[in-house]
């Protein structure tokens, strides 16, 4: 489930001086971009220092974004995501044919949201809060 997030990030950040305030007296950072590639750069200057994210990934939208919000696995693909194999390459588990009460229905939204969500949380200081819009 972790994969995407301990995959490591070339991005960087870069401020947007012609839209900042007072860039220089700031104590607040504004940051716009794919989440996962921001919350990776984050980790090594913000670890345990940040009170709010706030994060709205989209959710069976149906609209065209840069990236597909229709996420489905085939049970192959969710038996190697979810580690249920076992050394012989075996599925170990059965899943379900119900795809509405099956990990398949939207495990591929939830391992994206999943990936996010630890790495926002280590950036968090103790009192800190994560909002999710969905």
């Amino acid at each position: 489930m972790m994969k995407m997030a301990g995959k490591p990030t070339t991005k960087t950040l870069r401020p947007d001086l012609e839209e900042s305030v007072d860039f220089d007296k700031s104590e607040n950072v504004f940051i716009t971009g794919d989440n996962l590639e921001v919350l990776k750069v984050l980790q090594e200057s913000y670890l345990g220092k940040i009170d709010m994210i706030y994060i709205d990934p989209p959710y069976n939208t149906g609209k065209d974004f840069v990236y597909s919000d229709k996420f489905q696995m085939s049970e192959e693909e969710l038996a190697d995501e979810m580690d249920l194999r076992d050394e012989d390459g075996l599925q170990r588990v059965g899943l379900t044919k119900n795809e509405k009460s099956s990990a398949r229905y939207h495990s591929d939204w939830l391992n994206m949201m999943y990936s996010r969500l630890v790495l926002a949380r280590n950036l968090l200081k103790d009192s800190g809060v994560i909002f999710n819009l969905h």
